[in-house]
């Protein structure tokens, strides 16, 4: 499973623990459009938790074994 160039973008801040208003600022976008970023992205990681849980299970390459 992969991510667009800019949904990793924000996965990786996501992961780091930056609010969604510094990592709009870093990447000079809205910060509606990093929730949409973070909406999409995590649609495609399979899971029950939060949206930024995923993510950042994801990015740190924390998902189950077998998982796409």
């Amino acid at each position: 499973m992969e991510l667009t160039k800019r949904q990793a973008e924000v996965a990786e801040r996501v992961a780091k623990g930056l609010p969604d208003k510094r990592i709009a600022a870093q990447l000079n976008i809205s910060v509606r459009t990093v929730q949409h970023h973070v909406r999409a992205a995590a649609a495609r990681i399979p899971g029950d938790s939060t949206p930024r849980h995923r993510l950042t299970l994801f990015f740190l390459d924390l998902t189950p074994e077998g998982m796409p």
